[in-house]
């Protein structure tokens, strides 16, 4: 599919195909990959896409057991930088480069960014870091760029502008307004559609922008223009916001602006002040590195390992090896090796896989199959009428999609019947138990039950939006039996870390709702446990991370915990409202209008009579 959508989005006459895959594949090549006649290796297919100026975390990919290793591989070297352990990421740096294809040109740029964070961490010299960022750039940017500074008419993917973005960060410490000059650069980069007309996603925007703005607010506080640092600043910070993430980078933001209002007329108000000291201590709190966390990693989400899924699947399904094997005509030692991932499923066993359990057959799979990228924003639409309760709108963007979409795709199926099902009863059409059925009925086209062998599986997008959905308001009866999936899901992302990094929005809703269940059977030790993992988790992670959701759970834990023990109204015992003061503050500083906001609030006044006695710091 990815290279369908390429080929859509190089129609357009601005956009050139050479300049596109300079420095990574031949003309001839790009060509392959648009009409499928290849498929190209993960860290290609995203620059390719990233130049074009879209995210990658549109797909859902699926690789192969050597692509996955690596995959795993990055993402356990940003977590051990995200947790300080810097000389076991240097270690697993050199592992990954004896590992097959971890010594090309993009994953040589990928641990290039790493080494990058490495020896910032370690204050090595400026000359040592220069190289390392020179050699990780080399990779696939030409020379000129760096000694003209002329970014336009290049197309760059992420690692190409996190590496640009470290080398200006660099250049501070030696050549203050040269650095200036880059951020000024990047920023309009990011910013400004290019003569192209391409203009990137607002994922990338939230992930790349905010050190930018930080780093040039910094310049223009050093000579003394506070305006414009302050303008830099709220940029920034109104990027995070919407995030809800990056709490590192966000707290050094917010800091600098109290320090630039400080004698000012209209100095930051003093709830927001202790609001975020209340931020900074909870990060203290879970890990001191977690304050050091101020530069976006790498993203690699929502990747599968078809072996893994294959031997998943057939387990759940309860189909012997054997009868596996006759299905896809294949012996039975190949289907072993494959399951094991000793041995590549060849593509035609791969597709044969995928139909026998009733899956999307491809390797870069979005929310619905077409050739025409402009489907992916009207899909992003729905979601958002939706959310506004603008039902009218979304079936009227559902309905037109509908119309044109090849219903003998199975991505496109499981889309058709799952916003069906959801804009039927958010609109009212149909009642709560209906709802229930019908996304059961959906859900059981690909998984035969709602078991803990079911919940072992790798969930593509569809069955995980319907796990949410369904877990999201049952009851402690648990009348569907989704519970046990529910935690089964949960207990695996437990088990392995990674894959909270590879998932990380569908891991906080699995931790909410896991959470709220045990909440619901008074299990207020089972339930804080959750939470308390989750949380202390997420600050090692960058995403959308739900965190005001998160914290109004854990609110509402504190809530009925008191109440179970018949002390409301409790004392006000820093202890005990420690959580409900996390909460408020991080719903204050990140979602300051939001509902949440205005819900504690709610409960406080209810159960206390005002906000003064718990919140009287904040």
């Amino acid at each position: 599919m990815l290279g369908i959508l390429l080929g859509d989005l190089l129609a357009n006459p601005h956009i050139d195909g050479n300049l596109l895959c300079h420095g990574l594949c031949s003309p001839a090549m790009l060509k392959k990959y648009i009409t499928g006649q290849k498929k190209p290796e993960k860290l290609l297919g995203d620059t390719l896409w990233q130049r074009a100026g879209k995210s990658m975390e549109k797909f859902e990919i699926f690789l192969e057991q050597d692509e996955y290793i690596l995959a795993k591989e990055r993402t356990k070297i940003q977590l051990l930088i995200r947790h300080g352990a810097l000389s076991e990421a240097e270690n697993a740096i050199q592992k990954y480069q004896t590992l097959k294809g971890g010594n090309s040109q993009l994953h040589i740029q990928f641990l290039c960014l790493q080494r990058a964070e490495i020896y910032r961490r370690n204050r090595e010299s400026y000359q040592r870091q220069m190289k390392n960022l020179r050699s990780g750039m080399a990779q696939t940017l030409p020379d000129h760029i760096l000694t003209t500074g002329t970014l336009h008419p290049h197309l760059l993917g992420t690692l190409e502008l996190l590496l640009i973005s470290r080398y200006a960060f660099l250049l501070e410490e030696q050549k203050p307004e040269k650095a200036a000059l880059w951020y000024e650069r990047l920023i309009s980069y990011l910013t400004e559609p290019a003569d192209s007309g391409i203009s990137r996603d607002l994922a990338d925007k939230r992930r790349l922008l905010p050190p930018l703005y930080y780093h040039q607010a910094l310049r223009f506080t050093a000579i003394e223009n506070k305006g414009a640092a302050l303008c830099a600043l709220n940029q920034g910070i109104k990027l995070l916001q919407e995030l809800q993430g990056f709490e590192g980078m966000f707290i050094r933001m917010m800091e600098l602006k109290i320090k630039l209002l400080q004698n000012s007329p209209n100095p930051v108000p003093q709830q927001e002040i202790s609001c975020l000291e209340v931020l900074s201590q909870e990060m203290a709190e879970y890990h001191a590195a977690n304050l050091d966390n101020i530069y976006p990693d790498y993203p690699e989400r929502n990747i599968f390992n078809v072996n893994n899924m294959l031997r998943e699947r057939r387990i759940a399904y309860k189909i012997t090896e054997e009868n596996m094997a006759d299905q896809m005509d294949c012996d039975l030692r190949t289907l072993k090796d494959i399951e094991k991932g000793k041995r590549m499923p060849q593509s035609r066993t791969k597709i044969k896989f995928f139909q026998i359990f009733n899956l999307s057959t491809w390797k870069y799979c979005g929310t619905v199959s077409t050739r025409t990228y402009s489907f992916y924003r009207k899909c992003t639409e729905i979601i958002k009428y939706n959310y506004e309760r603008d039902h009218k709108k979304a079936w009227e963007i559902y309905q037109e999609i509908a119309k044109t979409l090849k219903t003998e795709d199975r991505i496109n199926q499981q889309f058709l019947k799952y916003w069906n099902t959801v804009l039927s009863y958010s609109s009212g059409k149909t009642q709560k138990n209906q709802y229930r059925t019908d996304l059961l009925g959906i859900l059981l086209e690909t998984l035969p039950n709602q078991s803990i062998a079911s919940g072992q599986c790798s969930l593509t997008r569809y069955e995980r939006k319907i796990l949410e959905d369904l877990a999201w308001d049952m009851d402690a009866k648990d009348s569907d039996g989704i519970g046990d999936m529910l935690y089964t899901q949960y207990s695996k992302f437990k088990e392995d870390e990674s894959l909270g990094c590879l998932f990380p929005e569908y891991y906080m809703s699995l931790a909410y709702c896991c959470a709220r269940f045990a909440m619901l059977k008074h299990d207020f030790e089972e339930s804080e446990r959750i939470l308390e993992d989750a949380l202390r988790q997420i600050r090692f992670l960058q995403n959308d991370f739900r965190l005001d959701c998160l914290h109004i759970q854990r609110f509402l834990l504190e809530i009925n915990k008191i109440k179970a023990q018949g002390q409301l109204p409790a004392p006000n015992n820093r202890k005990i409202f420690r959580w409900i003061r996390y909460a408020y503050a991080i719903s204050k500083l990140y979602r300051p209008d939001s509902i949440i906001t205005m819900n504690i609030e709610k409960y406080l006044i209810k159960y206390w009579k005002n906000t003064k006695e718990i919140l009287n710091s904040l």
